[in-house]
């Protein structure tokens, strides 16, 4: 219950506060892969996961599907990595992140053309 979806179903995304991750237990190595399932959900092209790692201070994993190139969003973050798997680290909070990033990678999706 902690996925998300763009209107078109086409982004995925799940945020991990440190209060989530205390609550249960878990360390950052536990969640490790989850943009990986999200992204094999049926409709979906890109998914994020969001990682607050400090208050202002926040993860973001992008995987890919294979028709959107992912990374180029990353680099505007800083960030970098291959072209269908990305990631970045943004000084603002995870409310700000996504706020900030979901419309570049619907925007990203929008100019895409799928095969």
């Amino acid at each position: 219950d902690n996925i998300h979806y763009s209107e078109d179903g086409r982004i995925a995304w799940s945020v991990f506060t440190q209060d989530d991750l205390a609550k249960a237990d878990a360390t950052l190595d536990d969640i490790d892969g989850f943009s990986e399932f999200m992204r094999m959900i049926k409709g979906v092209e890109v998914s994020l996961l969001v990682t607050e790692l400090e208050p202002n201070l926040t993860k973001v994993s992008f995987r890919s599907k294979g028709q959107v190139t992912i990374n180029d969003v990353a680099r505007q973050f800083q960030g970098g990595g291959h072209a269908f798997a990305a990631g970045a680290v943004l000084e603002m909070s995870w409310q700000k992140t996504l706020e900030t990033l979901l419309p570049q990678v619907q925007k990203k999706i929008d100019s895409t053309e799928f095969n």
